[in-house]
């Protein structure tokens, strides 16, 4: 068992309207650590200008899906009924489910979304207006290299200058303006080259499962490797900071457990055409842990790399309260939320082995390690980890969060889904293993989570209506925080997304979104007055996301952008919570008093709807605008 796996504190917080909560939690300390406290001081970032930036990710802005030589990549098959584009056949994934649903909300995809494949530099003007010094973006992999098999049937990529030379315009747009680049290596839309591949290769496909799938095989990492050195060789004198994987969990989670994301995997027959929830989300995970090693190996051994560059995983993880604070099930519950979410990923990283509550659930003679295909020696279903992991960080640590739940224990019960939560219902224990193969990676962890109090019903914080898993729940990013900073001491955080997307009624009601501007002060208020007092160093903080765009299965269905996009005549405007940040940018450290400090959403007098062309013809320059002097 890890030394420190979290703290007791009582933390004042403040809701959306700015008022002050006290939130009592509940200890989750380890036997070893239980008298632990937490020094009070100055904020350890302060001499070090603070990071304030804004995400996006290459498929859910860009459009332009079959420009400059871009093969398809999964999503492209998974959201839009194709044969093949620019001679790669959507083959081994469909664009509807086994019952004949379509895979994206209202069957939308991508191919338009906010055309940002030639409005980078309107983008890149638009941040440098509202005071922002950094952009975290992904590179489209399927547009840097063109793939295709030899005679022998071995994968050879090829370089696409094409491609190549349009992200280094990018890149420059951004770094022209004195904008630090946050650059994705790999954020879902893994080329469907590779993915149909893999589905008729043997060592790439599980026994009992009946095709195989890209980060399934054995040697996906080298193929991400030769990719990493492509980018750190072309990009590596332009970028500060490197993320390997965007959010594995989500990969595994919806991608090989529940089959909501491309490559579509479950067990359930209704849902995916392939796939097997119980033993798939292993491997995988596995497999992106060997692939983030040689991301990272690929940028420490980098001779074109910045000098104070860094690198990282992005991780994920939503904050979970024990539904009873008194009761130890829960409390043991949600450790087992925080283990199963970032821990299964960090721990091999920071510590060379999985978290102990993985390996217990999951061992031979379990429910679920019992029979599993891939039973290892280390008598577990999980894989024995590879010796190449460890040790491959750095002293940050890159986190996204959203949204925190109840969570509670549960024995011989199912896990069902409901709203996008994990909630039970009684089941007889001898079909616990079954129900791990519908439901699949959380299955084992004995936990269930809503954003819903299992017992009052009451939410935890105000519920988004376009995206059901959103709570807003201020707190939840300062106690995660803490949670992080007592399991992996002396780390830096560096916050890669966090946001609010919810649905309008219309544009005026959109771009005035006082919603949004609320979570934004809440959030950022509570990890501010917190890192200061517990003397964290959180060093960045990225806002999901500068523009509406594409939220994947989601489609268009949820808005999260600081700017409005007109998605039929690209026009763009920002909203007031993007006037919000225009203020807090000029903010050079985190403020000591959190949300006191920040500006009154409310009092915001927000000008006149106008787009950003508009604005920009007004200054009568170009979008493309030349740096500062």
């Amino acid at each position: 068992m890890l030394g420190v796996v979290a703290i007791l504190y009582t933390l004042n917080s403040v809701n959306s309207s700015g008022q002050d909560v006290v939130l009592s939690e509940s200890s989750l300390l380890g036997e070893s650590n239980k008298n632990m406290t937490i020094k009070a001081g100055e904020a350890s970032q302060k001499g070090t200008p603070f990071i304030w930036g804004t995400a996006t990710a290459a498929y859910q802005v860009e459009g332009y899906r079959n420009v400059s030589g871009r093969q398809p990549s999964i999503w492209d098959c998974f959201d839009t009924p194709m044969t093949e584009a620019n001679d790669v056949r959507c083959d081994s994934i469909k664009s509807v489910k086994p019952s004949g649903k379509r895979n994206t909300w209202h069957g939308l995809n991508a191919a338009k979304t906010d055309e940002e494949y030639k409005r980078y530099a309107e983008t890149a003007s638009t941040l440098y207006d509202h005071g922002f010094n950094a952009y975290r973006m992904s590179i489209s992999w399927s547009r840097v290299i063109t793939y295709h098999s030899d005679p022998d049937g071995k994968i050879v990529g090829v370089p696409n200058l094409a491609g190549i030379a349009h992200y280094k315009d990018v890149i420059k747009s951004q770094t022209d303006l004195g904008i630090s680049v946050v650059l994705t290596m790999f954020h879902w839309d893994l080329p469907q080259f590779l993915e149909n591949w893999a589905a008729n290769e043997e060592k790439c496909t599980p026994a009992g499962s009946a095709t195989g799938s890209f980060w399934l095989c054995p040697d996906s990492n080298l193929v991400f490797r030769e990719y990493a050195e492509l980018l750190l060789k072309e990009f590596g004198s332009e970028v500060k900071y490197w993320v390997t994987l965007n959010e594995p969990l989500t990969v595994i989670e919806d991608g090989y457990a529940g089959g909501k994301h491309a490559p579509g995997r479950c067990s359930n027959r209704t849902q995916c055409w392939a796939g097997d929830s119980a033993v798939e989300p292993y491997i995988a995970t596995h497999n992106l842990l060997r692939a983030h090693a040689e991301g990272f190996n690929a940028w420490k051994k980098s001779t074109n790399k910045l000098a104070d560059s860094d690198c990282a995983m992005v991780l994920s993880g939503s904050w979970g309260v024990p539904a009873d604070p008194d009761s130890a099930e829960d409390i043991a519950a949600a450790q087992r939320f925080m283990e199963w979410q970032m821990a299964i990923f960090a721990d091999p990283i920071w510590y060379g082995r999985w978290p102990d509550s993985v390996v217990e659930a999951t061992k031979k003679g379990s429910p679920y390690g019992e029979g599993t295909a891939n039973q290892t020696s280390t008598g577990s279903s999980l894989p024995p980890l590879d010796p190449m992991i460890v040790g491959t960080h750095t002293k940050i640590y890159f986190m996204n969060h959203y949204t925190s739940g109840y969570v509670w224990g549960n024995h011989g019960e199912k896990d069902t889904v409901e709203d996008g939560a994990v909630v039970t219902t009684k089941a007889d224990a001898h079909k616990i293993h079954e129900a791990q193969r519908d439901m699949g990676f959380y299955a084992p962890a004995k936990f269930s989570t809503s954003g819903k109090h299992p017992k009052t019903n009451k939410p935890i914080g105000r519920q988004s209506k376009a995206s059901k898993w959103l709570y807003e729940f201020g707190p939840g990013i300062a106690s995660i925080q803490n949670w992080l900073h007592a399991r992996y001491p002396d780390v830096a955080l560096l916050v890669t997304e966090n946001g609010w997307g919810d649905s309008s009624a219309s544009k005026t009601s959109a771009v005035n979104d006082l919603d949004r501007c609320n979570f934004y002060r809440g959030y950022i208020g509570n990890m501010s007055k917190n890192a200061v007092e517990n003397n964290i160093t959180v060093v960045g903080y990225f806002a999901w996301s500068i523009m509406d765009n594409y939220e994947w299965s989601d489609s268009f269905n949820s808005r999260f952008g600081l700017v409005y996009v007109d998605y039929e005549t690209q026009e763009r405007t920002p909203k007031l919570s993007m006037q919000w940040f225009k203020s807090v940018t000029s903010m050079t450290q985190l403020p000591a008093n959190g949300w006191h400090d920040l500006p009154s959403c409310e009092d915001l007098e927000y000008p006149a709807v106008q787009s950003v062309a508009s604005r920009h013809m007004q200054k009568n320059q170009s979008l493309s605008i030349e740096p500062p002097p």
